[in-house]
């Protein structure tokens, strides 16, 4: 008995793995596509070689963004106590403002799941996240504020998710609903970080960084046909190099450049890199 359900177990592997693998294919593609508009660039001319580039980037991407949501997460969930309180304060600010206003009205308290031992786990990370987004006050405020934000909506987001609850005497049409709602709350708290402010901007450069098609700090050196351009565009002369950042580059017949505050697609025989 043990044995077959072990067996059976092993055989769920490869169904989990295939469906891990197109999820994550299709949102670093869905990704890649923001940060692409972002941008203002859309590669073309892609081969067979930059199709299997293109895949290999977006399931890093997708890999490398869910790593963040999930530390995120574990931020929120581990801030439980927080939002306790800052739920009852917003509450009791309610009823105040009711009184003022001589309304008639009740706020409803929503219920946070409790912390257990079993998500102990859960807990280190987050506490890590807490670290984390205390240092980036200090180094980055803008980068505070997003973290802030995302993590508070996600918050947010799981409250509601857990106020959802399927009950017997629903009817099957109402099962059905919830389950909506539930995975539209979900699917939220995955792109909440991708929506929000600074952040947005942080985690898709930082993730691009990662997989090396942005490079904040490079060299360029432009072919005699495109440095004439490069030159009169800057309203620059006789210049060999010159500092760039590369926004986009790795697959497709072209590059996206920013030089000076301004941006050149840059076919990719048309100039030389050197990163530093």
């Amino acid at each position: 008995m043990q044995f077959e359900y072990i067996e059976k177990q092993l055989e769920l592997i490869p169904k989990i793995l295939k469906i891990a693998l197109q999820f994550g294919i299709g949102i670093g593609a869905l990704i890649i596509l923001i940060y692409c508009g972002g941008v203002g660039y859309y590669p073309s001319g892609l081969t067979v070689g930059d199709g299997i580039l293109f895949v290999a980037v977006a399931l890093s991407f997708g890999f490398s963004y869910s790593i963040v949501v999930f530390f995120l997460f574990c931020t929120a969930i581990v801030l439980t106590p927080f939002w306790r309180v800052l739920q009852v304060i917003i509450v009791h600010a309610h009823k105040l403002w009711l009184k003022i206003n001589k309304r008639s009205g009740e706020a409803e308290n929503l219920k946070f799941p409790p912390l257990t031992s079993e998500q102990l786990g859960v807990a280190i990370i987050g506490i890590i996240g807490v670290v984390f987004i205390l240092m980036s006050f200090f180094k980055d405020f803008e980068l505070f504020i997003g973290l802030a934000s995302s993590v508070a909506l996600m918050a947010f987001c799981y409250l509601l998710l857990n106020s959802v609850s399927v009950k017997k005497e629903d009817t099957e049409v109402q099962k059905k609903a919830k389950k909506k709602v539930k995975l539209a709350f979900i699917f939220s708290i995955y792109l909440i970080p991708l929506v929000v402010g600074r952040f947005q901007g942080n985690v898709l450069d930082q993730t691009m960084r990662l997989i090396g098609v942005r490079t904040d700090n490079a060299v360029v050196q432009f072919q005699k046909d495109y440095k004439s351009f490069v030159e009169s565009s800057l309203d620059i002369k006789d210049r060999n190099l010159y500092e760039a950042k590369v926004l986009f580059n790795g697959f497709g017949t072209s590059s996206v450049l920013e030089i000076e505050g301004k941006i050149f697609v840059v076919p990719n025989s048309q100039y030389f890199l050197r990163y530093d």
